[in-house]
């Protein structure tokens, strides 16, 4: 058994969470519940991508066929507040000391092809999935900080900080290795829901993470 498409790994991903709504896979993704993980899943897929929702000490207990799959040359992106590190060199989250706007907004600090063409100016605010608006609409109506409002710690040798928060540019955004593999970790809200936001550069999100994660375009 082959398979081209990208693991993603999301709790209940056939039904629907009271806080994020009803799951919403593009296409040239395996949905995947973390509860029916098991080591051949991670045999056929090139990448996988993990939501920050997912239960991470059930992750931990599958922390050495994640390691096994990162040394074989397997791509991993991994979304939210790491507490309890499940894959070995995994920096853990902080919350960042932040007063208004000015303190959460990002800069890109290094290239990288999961943000290719993305305005990271356009993920400061956020008012809402499915409404399109303009800059100045979202400096009156958002909500900041939607992105991220902390930052990594303990980042291991050989770390790209891709991203940085606040005025002190602190790490939210991050690639390094794990001997042939590669791990990125965005930590803050899921990536994907940035990419549902329409007329903005962020929808080009999705199409990045699958092909950078080794899926079909």
């Amino acid at each position: 058994m082959t398979h081209n498409e990208p693991l993603w790994l999301m709790p209940a991903p056939d039904g629907h969470s009271p806080t994020m709504g009803a799951a919403d896979v593009p296409d040239g993704f395996r949905p995947l519940d973390p509860y029916d993980l098991d080591e051949e899943a991670l045999a056929h897929t090139p990448g996988i991508l993990v939501s920050g929702m997912c239960d991470q000490r059930h992750l931990a207990g599958h922390r050495a066929h994640f390691d096994a799959f990162l040394r074989a040359g397997g791509r991993m992106l991994v979304n939210g507040h790491v507490v309890e590190p499940w894959v070995t060199g995994l920096p853990k989250w902080r919350l960042l000391e932040y007063h208004g706007p000015r303190d959460l907004g990002i800069t890109r600090l290094a290239s990288h092809p999961v943000w290719d063409g993305v305005d990271v100016e356009e993920l400061l605010y956020r008012s809402g999935p499915h409404i399109p608006r303009t800059r100045e609409q979202l400096e009156q109506f958002g909500v900041a900080g939607f992105y991220g409002r902390g930052y990594l710690l303990d980042l291991p040798v050989g770390t790209t900080v891709i991203n940085g928060l606040g005025p002190l540019r602190a790490p939210i955004d991050v690639d390094f290795p794990v001997a042939e593999g590669r791990v990125v970790v965005h930590a803050g809200l899921d990536l994907a829901i940035f990419a549902r936001t329409p007329g903005t550069t962020l929808t080009r999100l999705t199409d990045n993470i699958r092909n950078w994660l080794g899926g079909n375009a």
